[in-house]
């Protein structure tokens, strides 16, 4: 729990996704965190282009993805990174009911599909051309991800997504 007055920040815990780290780590943290959270609202404050905005959060995300590991150190931030893609595994496990080895095969068809999607953006065709390619890349994977799934756990899949996008666009107008 991170609680702030004036400029001052107070931590309740010292463990972050059952890392532990120090009083000073963790209040550093947490204003880190606090800092990131804010450039990330005033990012989806402006008026921008999704792919423009899509950029400018990557930029924001790498940066401090480079602060918080300066701060604690490689070993503790890669630490980090594992617990956090445990935690997205366990989801896939527990929500949709994926064995191990559907979780591996959805994450290399899910990066194939985003290399294919930057691909497809950075080339030189038309807007209308990237625009049909991504909804024909679009229909390709969904049929992979049909065969790759049982249709419960297809179902389960697109329901989560929805409900984390819906999530997304409430935080989106509160702030």
């Amino acid at each position: 729990m991170i609680t702030t007055h004036d400029n001052r920040t107070t931590v309740k815990t010292t463990r972050i996704h059952g890392l532990k780290l120090s009083q000073k780590d963790a209040v550093k943290l947490a204003r880190k965190k606090k800092d990131h959270e804010k450039n990330l609202a005033r990012i989806e404050a402006q008026p921008l282009k999704k792919g423009v905005r899509e950029q400018q959060k990557d930029a924001l995300a790498g940066k401090y993805d480079t602060k918080v590991k300066a701060q604690i150190g490689d070993a503790k931030f890669a630490q980090l990174d594992r617990k956090k893609r445990a935690s997205y595994d366990r989801r896939l496990s527990k929500k949709i009911g994926m064995s191990p080895e559907h979780i591996r095969q959805f994450k290399e068809l899910r990066n194939s599909k985003a290399v294919d999607h930057l691909k497809i953006r950075k080339s030189r065709l038309t807007p209308t051309e990237k625009s049909l390619r991504l909804e024909s890349l679009n229909a390709e994977y969904d049929q992979k991800l049909r065969g790759l799934l049982t249709p419960t756990q297809y179902n389960k899949l697109k329901a989560d997504k929805a409900k984390s996008q819906k999530k997304r666009a409430g935080k989106k107008k509160t702030s």
